[in-house]
C-alpha cells in the first residue's frame, strides 16, 4: 500500500488524537527533526573520525543490535 497525505493524517488522528493547531504540529515536527539531525550528525562524525584513523566502524544492523541486546 502506498501512503499519501490523507492516509497518514488519518493514522495520526487515530493514534495521537486530532491536532490542536497547525502551529503546534509544526513546533513538534521541528523539535523531532532537530533531534534526528543531531543524532545523525553525531553518528556521521564518529564514522568519519574512524575512517580518518583507518578503522572504519561498521553500522549495526537490526539483527546485530538485537543480538547484542540479548547477550
Amino acid at each position: 500500500m502506498i501512503e499519501d497525505q490523507e492516509s497518514v493524517s488519518a493514522w495520526a488522528d487515530q493514534t495521537f488524537g486530532p491536532a490542536s493547531s497547525n502551529a503546534r504540529v509544526a513546533a513538534v515536527l521541528s523539535r523531532l527533526m532537530t533531534r534526528m539531525g543531531r543524532n545523525l550528525g553525531e553518528e556521521e562524525r564518529a564514522r568519519w573520525r574512524s575512517i580518518a584513523r583507518g578503522s572504519e566502524v561498521s553500522r549495526p544492523t537490526a539483527a546485530t543490535a538485537t543480538t547484542s541486546a540479548t547477550r
